[in-house]
């Protein structure tokens, strides 16, 4: 059967489906028709406010923590020369999707949890940025002065860049 047969079906029959509200489950739901007992219902109540007071302790200590409450949107491109971010290269490792929080700290480490209620685990992948040992030799012995002009211009460039990248603009040669 379609699915317009089936609807038009329902619609001659006189049914209609039940949609409850978004921030209503199925067990409150339930008991409000009278489909689940009162007891049932107590239960999943305090699971639900316990749930409630577990988000409001972790927001708090959050908070106290200096955490900022707004999330930072962040791009492959604040993590440098790194390809990917699965945390591992085995089949039996946890994919991105299973990942549930980053961290990625001043030095150049990141972190991660595939639980919340987990401890934080290094991303296991190297950086891609590995200056090697033995490269070219350098054509000259220190490094070159640009014109005033166009270190005032890279200067005005440090308002669209990674904090990590203004140590190298301040310290250009002019």
């Amino acid at each position: 059967m379609s699915r317009s047969s089936f609807m038009k079906e329902i619609a001659s029959m006189g049914i209609s489906i039940f949609h409850p509200r978004k921030d209503r489950c199925d067990i409150c739901c339930s008991f409000d028709t009278g489909n689940i007992g009162q007891d049932e219902y107590v239960i999943h109540r305090q699971k639900k406010d316990l749930a409630q007071k577990e988000k409001e302790k972790e927001k708090d200590k959050l908070e106290a923590d200096g955490a900022e409450s707004t999330t930072k949107v962040i791009t492959v491109d604040d993590f440098g020369n790194l390809k990917s971010i699965k945390p591992g290269k085995k089949a039996t490792a946890p994919n991105v999707t299973n990942l549930r929080a980053l961290k990625y700290t001043p030095d150049g480490s990141m972190f991660f949890k595939t639980s919340f209620a987990d401890d934080w685990e290094l991303l296991p992948l190297p950086r891609n940025d590995v200056i090697p040992v033995n490269g070219p030799d350098r054509l000259y012995s220190s490094r070159l002065k640009i014109k005033q002009s166009k270190y005032d211009h890279l200067q005005s460039l440090k308002s669209v860049l990674l904090k990590d990248a203004h140590a190298f603009y301040d310290n250009l040669p002019h």
